[in-house]
């Protein structure tokens, strides 16, 4: 990745630490290159990741889904950021910014990708700004709306935030002129 800020050149590198793919790159290998790379002032920052798209095994650790624990990959960042003196930032099922907190404090990373997060709740970062994390709208990692959309040829949404994806089409909701009490009853479909 190569990112132009003002007149210089940011340079990073995201990098599978652990592809979890008999085949793939090797973990030691992938730590002595990026630690190489570091040494040699070739980047700016390193962005660890796990999994591989070249095999099943491996792709399920490209977006996780629910059985995954939280932050799961931050002690293989912790583990190559004592090794290099770059910043290193992390993914890998990271939802809320109390756990993306958590790992900066443990010093696992520098930085934090919360792309599903995103997704689900696109005001995320001004609620934790402004203190109200209790309304962040959190990602479960279910993977249908947004990975599962993608692979099926349709625009990502969230089934926690359905505006996602169709912000133009449902703009900003407005409050009812008149309220009125609701019951859902039911679940599925019919809830």
């Amino acid at each position: 990745m190569r990112e132009r800020v003002g007149e210089d050149f940011v340079v990073g590198l995201r990098i599978s630490l652990d592809e979890h793919d008999p085949t793939g790159l090797d973990e030691a290998i992938a730590r002595r290159a990026c630690v190489r790379l570091a040494e040699g002032a070739l980047v700016d920052y390193l962005s660890v990741t796990t999994g591989t798209s070249s095999g099943r095994r491996g792709s399920g650790h490209i977006a996780p889904e629910m059985s995954f624990a939280n932050a799961y990959t931050a002690p293989l960042s912790q583990s190559l950021k004592e090794l290099v003196d770059v910043p290193v930032i992390v993914a890998g099922r990271i939802n809320q910014p109390q756990e993306a907190e958590r790992v900066l404090e443990l010093g696992q990373a520098d930085a934090c990708v919360m792309t599903r997060a995103l997704i689900c709740d696109p005001l995320l970062a001004q609620k934790a700004a402004a203190g109200k994390e209790e309304e962040i709208r959190a990602c479960i990692a279910c993977n249908q709306a947004c990975i599962g959309h993608f692979h099926q040829g349709f625009a990502i949404s969230c089934i926690q935030h359905p505006e996602t994806g169709r912000e133009l089409t449902y703009a900003t909701r407005v409050a009812a002129l008149a309220p009125r009490r609701v019951l859902v009853v039911g679940g599925d479909r019919a809830g």
